[in-house]
């Protein structure tokens, strides 16, 4: 039986396709995913003005990546702030 020397460019470039391929392939990987949310109206100066609802919840569907869809359940977590301008108007009786 005779050995073989082992050569170290030929592993080296194996082991870097292969990291490449599997990168890749996480990459383009798709899955879907359904989360519930809530937005929450932002207003400046919430003292003089009344927004009703003040805060709303909704569900979201999100498809791509396995880590976007990790990253964006993080942040749902939390309600998302939406900006509202506020002004001057009438009341309604509801």
């Amino acid at each position: 039986m005779t050995w073989r020397k082992i050569d170290i460019p030929t592993l080296l470039l194996v082991t870097i396709v292969t990291v490449l391929i599997w990168i890749l392939a996480e990459d383009r990987t798709h899955e879907s995913s359904t989360f519930p949310g809530t937005v929450k109206f932002d207003v400046p100066g919430e003292d003089l003005f009344l927004v009703s609802p003040s805060s709303h919840g909704l569900e979201l569907e999100i498809d791509g990546p396995p880590k976007a869809i990790q990253k964006m359940q993080r942040r749902l977590r939390n309600p998302i702030l939406l900006p509202a301008t506020a002004r001057d108007g009438e009341t309604s009786d509801r």
